[in-house]
């Protein structure tokens, strides 16, 4: 419940004032100034929409706030319900679902938005392509499969993570009443071993606030068709939660490194175009193969290290290219293929990764 408006002074309610407010309310800032969500606790089972007209939601978030004569606004009043739920397909023809219209997720962790951006990251290149005439309309069938294993993970971690901010709230004396809540809360803040449970309950939250690992970490998978596997072996990761490893293994984002073009220093992300597919390489072998394997009919361009850009010394620690490697990057910038030598048909090789953006499937 959003309001507009500027406190003007008053006293805050005391808690037996209203149940109204609800066992655990939450205010949301959109906008610290001005506008705010309210979320508070209702029984639709014997309560209606209709029993929170504008008049009501209004003097309910004045007593909340504490200000009996707060000016608000009421933009709009609106039930919710903590679900998570994923569309079993995201496309039927020329519709195709993304967001929250594919996935919802628990808003613990901010993941929701994440993820929906990611779709369309996913899915704009593939439609580019299809519309451009260089891929077929299989390859949009490639977008369900790769983004929904993403869904689950980032939707399995935010239920996890709403699950565990329970333990913040019992170590701090939640129970069936304020005036008992109130009572728990006094007695944990007055004794070592309370203080000491709400300490390990908040430092348990951690991952919850730190995601790297899922928010740049994630990586699509072979099985779905359109990553080549290099027949490595997947990274290992102590915490793929918390801990990201950038690395140019097929399926993951291509790392960052700073790298000096046309004497400006920019980062290779800044290398990959959003039309193409981008060849990167330290081998002037890999770099004509891919010179003539470009616009057959794939759209290619080639980046050769130490000709086209300069390393700084960061792209070769993080890349595992070497001097004889190459990696094919896709126009959302995860890794189609590479490889960490000289293969016996270079062209070959470079056109059987991209032939997985040209099947029919």
């Amino acid at each position: 419940m959003p309001s507009d408006g500027q406190r003007k002074g008053g006293l805050p309610p005391q808690p037996n004032e209203s149940t109204e407010v609800g066992a655990a309310p939450c205010f949301i800032a959109h906008d610290v100034e001005h506008t705010w969500v309210y979320l508070l606790e209702w029984d639709p089972s014997s309560e209606s929409l209709e029993d929170y007209p504008e008049e009501r939601c209004a003097e309910i978030f004045a007593r909340a706030v504490g200000v009996n004569d707060l000016a608000v606004t009421i933009k709009n009043i609106r039930p919710w319900k903590m679900t998570m739920q994923i569309a079993d397909r995201y496309r039927e023809g020329g519709v195709f679902l993304a967001g929250d219209a594919a996935h919802r997720f628990p808003p613990s962790g901010g993941l929701g938005l994440n993820s929906g951006a990611a779709d369309i990251h996913n899915l704009v290149w593939k439609l580019a392509a299809v519309i451009d005439g260089w891929a077929p309309d299989a390859l949009l069938d490639t977008y369900g499969p790769e983004r929904q294993k993403v869904a689950e993970i980032n939707a399995t971690k935010s239920l996890e993570n709403a699950l565990r901010m329970i333990e913040v709230y019992l170590a701090a004396g939640l129970a069936d009443t304020h005036e008992a809540t109130v009572e728990g809360f006094e007695r944990a803040l007055s004794t070592d071993e309370g203080l000491a449970a709400i300490e390990r309950a908040a430092m348990d939250q951690a991952e919850h606030f730190d995601m790297l690992g899922l928010q740049l970490g994630f990586a699509y998978s072979p099985d779905d068709g359109l990553v080549a596997d290099d027949g490595l072996a997947p990274l290992s990761i102590a915490n793929s939660v918390r801990d990201y490893v950038p690395s140019t293994q097929p399926g993951g984002r291509m790392p960052h490194a700073w790298i000096e073009k046309d004497g400006e220093r920019v980062s290779t992300l800044d290398l990959i175009g959003t039309d193409h597919v981008t060849l990167v390489t330290s081998s002037p072998l890999w770099a004509e193969a891919g010179r003539r394997a470009a616009g057959n009919p794939v759209p290619l361009v080639v980046v050769e290290f130490g000709v086209d850009v300069v390393d700084e010394g960061d792209w070769d620690a993080v890349s595992s290219l070497g001097a004889d490697g190459a990696a094919l990057v896709r126009p959302d910038g995860h890794v189609l293929w590479r490889s960490s030598n000289l293969t016996p048909d270079l062209g070959r090789s470079i056109d059987e990764a991209l032939s997985l953006l040209t099947s029919d499937r």
